[in-house]
């Protein structure tokens, strides 16, 4: 499968719970706009048996997941789209203005679990069959859909370094917690100051950061959107609210819909340590619940993009395999 530039990326802006949404698209036969009409989305896609949808960590700025996309739409021998949806207000979009702060309801995390709710329900049809692949607090948004949205066929979901218990006392939130709840501003100030930068000079310290690091190909790019106050100031605002409100996991969700989960765990993940793995797999001994043995790192997009595509793509080859034949 040696597929190179002529990679099939597909990028567009849609109106998702009335905010500017960045949405990544893998796939071959999605050329025409999402935004068309719900009606006109759904007809389009009756053609795919499944769609691969991706839910962010935070940030959730769809670019640092470009490699892993494709790796992932490759290893599908390009016959499983593979899209991503950013996270509200997290990114840059070409109505943004740089003074404009969110801090409203749907900005926080109930506002973004139900952003999601509202782009599967417009954008993607009754009878696709989902794979729904979670990278952090990702997972909780999943777990969350799939308690509110029953109606949905999904396939497969894969919660990767899943954060969806105990986010403040974990080994990173009993110091990033309270940094992010009472003292935001101490993240914001130094972001304020570097957007009066120009974005060359940006650029060029994103670089200087990464030097000597073989990270993948977008990230430098996703980077920049960590430059923007407004965006940083979502990402934390949210933050803040996923210490507050993670913090038991949702045993009857993960009950009820447990054939359909898999759970991978990171050995040095200091925001869901090894411990609470062991807890998970005591109270489903039956699960599909994995502890990293590669030592992957919890932002693993960053610099092992390709290496857990692969993994992932070996655990869903059997179940989309049934479904192509």
């Amino acid at each position: 499968m040696a597929y190179n530039d002529d990679t099939p990326c597909y990028s567009e802006y849609l109106m998702v719970n009335g905010i500017n949404t960045h949405v990544l698209k893998y796939d071959c036969e999605r050329k025409e706009s999402l935004s068309k009409s719900d009606s006109s989305a759904h007809e389009h896609h009756q053609d795919h048996d499944v769609i691969t949808l991706i839910i962010p960590g935070n940030p959730g700025v769809v670019g640092f997941y470009e490699s892993f996309m494709e790796t992932l739409y490759d290893a599908s021998s390009r016959t499983v789209p593979v899209w991503a949806i950013s996270h509200a207000g997290h990114e840059i979009t070409p109505d943004m203005k740089a003074t404009h702060w969110n801090l409203g309801e749907k900005y926080n995390l109930e506002g973004n679990i139900q952003h999601k709710v509202e782009f599967i329900k417009h954008y993607i049809p009754p009878k696709t069959k989902l794979v729904l692949i979670g990278h952090s607090i990702g997972c909780f948004m999943i777990l969350e859909i799939l308690k509110r949205m029953p109606e949905i066929n999904v396939l497969k979901c894969v919660l990767l370094f899943p954060t969806i218990e105990g986010m403040w006392e974990s080994p990173k939130g009993t110091w990033m917690a309270p940094l992010l709840v009472y003292l935001r501003w101490v993240i914001l100030l130094p972001v304020v100051l570097a957007s009066y930068l120009s974005p060359h000079v940006q650029w060029n310290l994103i670089q200087w950061y990464f030097k000597g690091r073989k990270v993948a190909p977008g990230t430098h790019n996703a980077v920049m959107h960590l430059m923007n106050p407004s965006c940083v100031s979502n990402q934390t605002y949210m933050a803040a609210c996923e210490m507050k409100e993670v913090v038991l996991p949702d045993i009857d969700t993960i009950r009820t819909h447990l054939h359909k989960l898999l759970f991978y765990y990171g050995a040095t993940d200091h925001w869901c340590p090894v411990s609470y793995y062991h807890k998970m797999k005591l109270m489903f001994p039956h699960g599909d619940i994995r502890l990293c043995d590669r030592g992957i790192a919890h932002a693993f997009c960053l610099e092992s993009s390709e290496e857990v595509a692969e993994m992932v793509w070996s655990w869903l080859k059997d179940d989309i395999n049934k479904i192509h034949k």
